[in-house]
């Protein structure tokens, strides 16, 4: 199937998406279209098992911080995967559901349309 339509869940003014790590392994994320690069928690990358590739400097509300970046076999949002994916770990603040921010480095590799006042999201394949 070439193309999907999710609800996806408000928490506040986030709208949070399922996003499997690969088998057992899905968990909510935010879906944050101005985020260059996608993170996830302490917690999740340890769970994952998620191998370090190096450092990154990102922009956060509390200005610049230097954030491990690791390398994640397969993400995906229902039948779309991305492999070997560099994200960032980072806690998030809020004490939200949400284990991390799906990005950008994630959504660019399909046509994305998204709907913010039903919180609809459509992915389909380029």
């Amino acid at each position: 199937m070439g193309e999907v339509n999710l609800k996806l869940e408000r928490e506040g003014n986030a709208l949070l998406i399922p996003v499997s790590f690969g088998p057992g392994n899905e968990v909510l994320m935010v879906l944050d279209t101005g985020a260059g690069v996608s993170m996830i928690s302490t917690r999740l990358a340890e769970r994952l098992k998620a191998r370090q590739v190096g450092m990154m400097k990102i922009s956060t509300a509390n200005g610049m911080v230097r954030v491990p970046q690791v390398e994640v076999s397969e993400v995906s949002v229902k039948q779309f995967a991305v492999r070997n994916l560099r994200i960032t770990v980072n806690d998030m603040s809020g004490g939200g559901r949400a284990q991390g921010l799906l990005g950008v480095d994630f959504l660019n590799h399909f046509r994305m349309s998204l709907d913010t006042e039903t919180g609809q999201l459509h992915l389909e394949r380029k």
